[in-house]
């Protein structure tokens, strides 16, 4: 049967099965580990995994390409349906191999035998293979993913390979899992960041980046059971700005009666169009970010406006605002501060009264702010479920700011 075929080429190894047997089997196992759940064992799902990595690992053209796909299927759904059970057994990947498989598929010259619908359907079947498939990397890939591809991106200065090494460090860099687990992140960051302002203004650069940093952000609050990145409040107090201008760059909001595409509309290369797609939007990514930065990324500079707190002012009428200026300014945190002032300013330009349309970009950010609040907040609610310890004390918002999300 089946699972006699899955311990067989655990044992053997993907390399000493023959092709034929290989696609003879992968429909048996696909319906296997889709409805045979009970009969299945973790041990068998787990060698299971293990062959369909070995399979996808090679990277060959033609008939073999065709395996790669049966098998990368396999372990997306392997991954999905148990990733639970196998994350609670320990099980561990080499980031590697999937690594050279991506780039294989996505980023290397195409042969004439290899049709351009075929490749581009397994490179992103294999994207969404990593990000489930990063949870399970062995301990230590953080650090050697980043001393991996934050060097390329350096050194592309701007150009594609930039790009497309930016994007496959955002793709494999996990969240969650102990490989996610490192003393470096504070360092990994910075010079993260720093990499992303040179290219500052386009869509592909803000999109990566956003997109890690939330991932990031909502992992290291929650603090994930089986390993969590510690980032420090005084790294997330420098990240939070530049995600409030990247979310309100992607808004793209009308100045006046002018309209356009603004300065991030510049096209990324092709073979990192393939591993962004269906990955959200920067705004939505700068939302969750904002939201589980909460409480946690520092404190506003002394002396700023503080949105925050003009918005319980607002809130509370003219009385309140008197009182509140003759007293001195209160201690804020950066994220709220930056959600605040993001609302306020897109509100501006949103409100009906300006003639802005209220369905529009403010309604678009405050679902993204509020879904992820709830989230955040049901989350906390049920820590014993997933997380390996309690979270801070619970986020409050200014009332005005709450009631609209």
């Amino acid at each position: 049967g089946a699972q006699a075929a899955i311990r067989d080429l655990g044992a053997g190894g993907a390399g000493g099965a023959g092709e034929l047997r290989l696609l003879g089997l992968a429909s048996e196992l696909k319906s296997l580990v889709e409805t045979g759940q009970e009969s299945l064992d973790v041990q068998d799902i787990e060698a299971l995994v293990r062959v369909c990595v070995g399979v996808v690992d090679a990277r060959a053209s033609g008939r073999a390409r065709f395996l790669q796909i049966r098998y990368s299927a396999l372990l997306l759904e392997s991954l999905r349906r148990h990733g639970e059970a196998l994350a609670s057994r320990q099980l561990r990947l080499a980031w590697r191999p999937l690594f050279a498989a991506v780039c294989a598929a996505a980023l290397a010259p195409m042969s004439e035998s290899e049709g351009a619908l075929l490749r581009s359907q397994y490179a992103t079947q294999l994207s969404s293979v990593v990000r489930l498939a990063r949870r399970h990397f062995a301990p230590g890939a953080a650090d050697e993913i980043a001393a991996e591809l934050l060097p390329r991106v350096a050194a592309g200065a701007g150009r594609r390979s930039a790009l497309e090494a930016m994007t496959l460090f955002g793709l494999f860099m996990p969240s969650r899992g102990e490989g996610a687990v490192s003393d470096s992140w504070d360092g990994h960051i910075r010079e993260w960041v720093r990499l992303w302002a040179e290219g500052d203004g386009i869509a592909a650069w803000d999109l990566t980046a956003v997109a890690l940093l939330g991932r990031l952000a909502k992992s290291g609050a929650l603090r994930m059971r089986g390993g969590y990145p510690v980032i420090s409040d005084d790294v997330w107090a420098s990240v939070v700005p530049l995600v409030a201008k990247a979310s309100l760059r992607a808004l793209r909001l009308p100045i006046g009666g002018a309209s356009g595409s603004g300065v991030g509309g510049r096209r990324d290369g092709r073979g990192a169009s393939a591993l962004l797609a269906t990955k959200g939007s920067v705004q939505g990514h700068a939302a969750k970010l904002l939201v589980y930065t909460l409480g946690r990324a520092g404190q506003a500079p002394e002396g700023a406006a503080h949105a925050a707190q003009a918005l319980v002012v607002a809130d509370a009428g003219t009385d309140a605002a008197a009182q509140v200026q003759a007293q001195p300014l209160q201690a804020c945190c950066e994220a709220l501060e930056q959600t605040c002032m993001l609302v306020a300013l897109v509100e501006q330009y949103a409100h009906p009264s300006n003639g802005g349309s209220w369905s529009s970009a403010l309604g678009r950010l405050l679902e993204d702010l509020s879904s992820h609040l709830h989230g955040r907040r049901e989350l906390e609610a049920s820590f014993g479920a997933h997380a390996s310890e309690p979270a801070e004390a619970p986020i409050v918002l200014p009332g005005r700011l709450e009631r609209a999300m």
